[in-house]
């Protein structure tokens, strides 16, 4: 990175600090703006570099903050990034970790790693940056206070104040207000925070620690941006109220040919996981703000902001030049502005005041004049994945398609490794080379940062550098040091790997790092009821060649394992082998978490892979730690064989397996053809009435079957676009009502029924060690045909009884469920299973 350059009397310490302040602004911002490395791969279009030069002429900056991927109002981030111009952020304080999963089955941490990489893509379109915090999503929350008690409020304060501090907003957006209004206690605590992270950035003896690497920052104004949803009068009472702006964030971007609402609807759909699919809007449309803090908008959300390069001293020259060249730009020829772009660089670099945004332009700058120069580069692995201390090759390629005869290329650093190319890049020629290179025995697995180690409601992060960031950085990447125009530069692509699909054609992913070896699971949970024995089948996969050790299980106590251990030899890297152990619950065992590790010499492996691949994301590879679970308690079935509608995507049907339960998945366009008699049980996934629009054609043909003597479980959907309202034999109402206390007390309102005694007499402690929550979008409203079984409710609230509901029809019968076993199942909660053996055993006769 090039540093500005200081006046001789700065003192060195001063010196070391500033260079540290920078660095920390360009890698943070590095691997936000478009995710992969410090360098576009090029060229950009003449339009888009006009865009970029706009940009750069600009000099202010935004930063929006909410709760989780899918909060921010991606309307008015494309508005402030591509009409303003301004530098946006938007700082999200989780992942998303506790959410649900419209398109899949990742939940917990998988489903965060997804939702991080929607964020991405999203501003990748809206072009805004993207930020987190540490904070754990660990579920909705009903207030402020549950969310702060769960969260580490000091250290979400801390991040956000380091965010603050290292982007400098001029302005601050929060989505929610800081109360009830905002529908979530993540919401209104996201609120909250951000008032005392807006006065705490600007105290430097708050986290003093933070400023040995950058500034404290005081940003002008902090506004909410409010909504109808929260003041249903607001598109009048605006105009009478002096501290509310109205905004029309539909204008038209000729550079990009599109509204600005446009491009804001194209990044929301970027949340598939969450169904949030949005119409395009184009044209006039308003968004609104609200004075909460600082210094007050009379009526623009800049004023006494000045965006120009006014705002910077003696930069007079800079901007006149910079005009010049937006007021000459040749579209066909965009490499005719590279010497003055050059020139204005050297302005830039002999630049005699410390400035951040100055730091912050040169960077814009040089990614303009490698665009205009018509340069392309690429670093390609020819491993899809490597190990530490592996030898791989590196194909790096260069095309210069501009008009320049001045570009040069002084040398190319490869990590570990500086090699000469070629001295002169002669036009719209493919030049490149080959070159080995050697991963470091120390390398680091390849995994996201904040997955590193364990933690419960925050993240925990080792390295503070990192902290804010929304992946990680480039571990690997080839730097071409280039000479154009007769100014030296440094452009640096990351080394990622290629492979054509007969289908989808050419796919990019980045080089990773894997383990050496890994192990995963046949099942996570593995269900052993009391008296009986079952297989843990562990698959093992070498990526180093002549691996030889010891593979066992660490079980909770009070299990029989055999063998106590196999002694493992994979010879051919990339093999993959399948080794089971019998495990059997003695008197004493207990359920809980199980390890799975091998010792190869003096290092112990003890990670699995797991592959996240969707079409609208890089695809990711992440490596958690091999942990199963062991449930063994009292447990009956009395079912052998049921069928499964699979809606958004849940582990359901492997947990009915574990009891020993014959799972058929059936499609819901099968239903007309296919002989329903044959299931003891039909079970529907989670949300298969909001996704499967088959199920509202067919949920005739279900009714019959519980009609003629057939059991049909439905599980929880939300109360928004049902395919059919008839989702049982009597009429019931969804709503959104919920328990998110996980140890809210449970009350059977009726302790002899069927369903709470057989096959297994359901007791108090079942209700023990439940995860996130107890259950969402019950019932409100029923037919008195319908029994409810369980009652709960979060502190301070009324009972809700809509999450278990049993009826009798014809010859069989229909529960409902809004009790959330996908994720006590999945979780290894005994008393989950007992219940849910009840549930899929109600009103069967035992089969023997």
């Amino acid at each position: 990175m090039a540093l500005i350059r200081l006046n001789t009397n700065v003192a060195t310490s001063q010196m070391i600090r500033i260079s540290l302040l920078l660095l920390v602004s360009t890698v943070l911002f590095a691997s936000t703006s478009f995710g992969k490395g410090n360098v576009k791969p090029g060229p950009a279009s003449s339009a888009q570099i006009i865009e970029s030069l706009e940009k750069l002429n600009v000099l202010g900056s935004v930063l929006y903050i909410a709760a989780h991927p899918d909060d921010e109002n991606t309307r008015l981030i494309s508005w402030l990034a591509n009409d303003k111009k301004v530098k946006t952020g938007y700082l999200s304080l989780t992942r998303g970790d506790g959410g649900q999963n419209l398109i899949g089955t990742e939940k917990g941490e998988l489903i965060g790693v997804l939702r991080t990489q929607e964020l991405i893509e999203a501003r990748k379109i809206d072009g805004g940056y993207q930020f987190f915090s540490r904070a754990v999503d660990f579920g909705y929350s009903k207030s402020t206070k549950e969310t702060l008690e769960k969260w580490n409020e000091e250290e979400v304060l801390r991040d956000m104040v380091w965010v603050i501090r290292t982007f400098k907003p001029d302005v601050i957006i929060t989505r929610f207000p800081a109360t009830e209004y905002a529908g979530h206690g993540h919401h209104s605590a996201s609120a909250e925070l951000a008032h005392k992270a807006f006065e705490m950035a600007a105290d430097p003896k708050v986290f003093p620690e933070q400023l040995r690497t950058v500034t404290a920052w005081r940003t002008k104004r902090l506004y909410q941006n409010t909504s109808t949803w929260w003041d249903k009068d607001l598109e009048t009472t605006w105009q009478t109220n002096p501290n509310t702006l109205r905004i029309d964030v539909g204008t038209y971007n000729a550079n990009l040919g599109k509204w600005n609402n446009q491009m804001a609807m194209e990044s929301r759909s970027q949340h598939k996981s969450q169904g949030f699919g949005a119409d395009i809007n184009r044209g006039e449309q308003f968004e609104f703000l609200t004075y909460v803090k600082g210094d007050k908008a009379q009526k623009d959300i800049f004023d006494g902001i000045d965006l120009s390069w006014k705002r910077l001293a003696k930069t007079d020259l800079i901007n006149k030049k910079l005009q010049l060249v937006l007021n000459s730009f040749n579209p066909r020829n965009p490499s005719a502005s590279v010497p003055d772009l050059v020139g204005i660089y050297r302005l830039m670099d002999d630049y005699q005041y410390v400035s951040a945004w100055m730091a912050a332009k040169k960077e814009e700058l040089k990614q303009i004049i490698f665009d205009a120069s018509g340069l392309w580069i690429e670093a390609v692995s020819d491993q899809e994945y490597a190990v530490a201390g592996q030898t791989i090759t590196v194909h790096t390629s260069l095309i210069n398609a501009g008009k320049l005869n001045s570009v040069e290329v002084d040398s190319v650093s490869f990590p570990g490794k500086d090699t000469a190319l070629f001295s002169i890049v002669d036009q719209n020629k493919w030049q490149k080379v080959e070159v080995p290179i050697v991963i470091p025995e120390n390398a680091s697995i390849t995994q996201p940062y904040w997955l590193m180690e364990d933690y419960e409601n925050m993240f925990k992060v080792n390295d503070p550098m990192l902290i804010g960031m929304a992946e990680n950085p480039i571990p690997y990447n080839v730097t071409y040091k280039m000479r154009i125009e007769g100014l030296d530069l440094s452009f640096t692509t990351p080394i990622h790997y290629k492979w054509r699909d007969r289908v989808t054609g050419e796919n990019i992913k980045e080089l990773s790092i894997r383990p050496e070896l890994t192990m995963n699971l046949e099942n996570s949970v593995i269900v052993c009821p009391t008296g009986q024995d079952r297989q843990v089948h562990v698959t093992v996969v070498n990526q180093k060649a002549n691996m030889t050790g010891e593979l066992s299980l660490q079980m909770p106590v009070g299990w029989e394992v055999t063998p106590s251990k196999h002694l493992i030899t994979m010879n051919t890297k990339g093999s993959a082998s399948v080794f089971s152990f019998q495990i059997k619950p003695l008197k004493n065992a207990q359920s809980g978490d199980f390890k799975v590790t091998t010792k190869v010499g003096n290092r112990i492996y003890d990670r699995s892979m797991v592959v996240i691949d969707y079409p609208h994301i890089h695809t990711q590879t992440v490596f958690p730690k091999t942990i199963g679970k062991v449930v063994t308690s009292t447990m009956k079935v009395n079912v052998k064989k049921v069928a499964y509608i699979m809606g958004s995507g849940d582990n359901i049907p492997e947990a009915i397996e574990q009891l020993g339960v014959s799972v058929e998945y059936l499609h819901a366009e099968d239903l007309a053809g296919t002989k329903l008699k044959q299931y003891e049980a039909i079970v529907t996934g989670i949300r298969a009435y909001n996704t499967l629009d088959a199920l509202g054609s067919f949920q005739e043909l279900l009714i019959n079957y519980v009609d003629s003597g057939g059991l049909l479980i439905v599980q929880y959907n939300t109360n928004g676009g049902l395919k059919t309202e008839k989702l049982g034999p009597y009429p019931f109402k969804l709503s959104r009502d919920r328990v998110t206390y996980e140890d809210a007390p449970a009350t059977m309102l009726i302790p002899t029924h069927e369903l709470m005694n057989v096959p297994n007499k359901i007791v108090a402690e079942d209700f023990n060690n439940w995860v996130q929550e107890r259950g969402l979008y019950f019932a409100d409203k029923w037919d008195e045909q319908y029994t409810p079984l369980l009652s709960w409710n979060d502190p301070n609230e009324e009972p809700l009884k809509g999450g278990l509901l049993a009826a009798e029809y014809g010859k069989g019968a229909f529960v409902f469920t809004g009790i959330s076993f996908f994720r006590q199942l999945p979780a290894g909660v005994p008393g989950a299973f007992r219940l849910w053996a009840n549930i899929i055993s109600y009103k069967r006769t035992p089969q023997k």
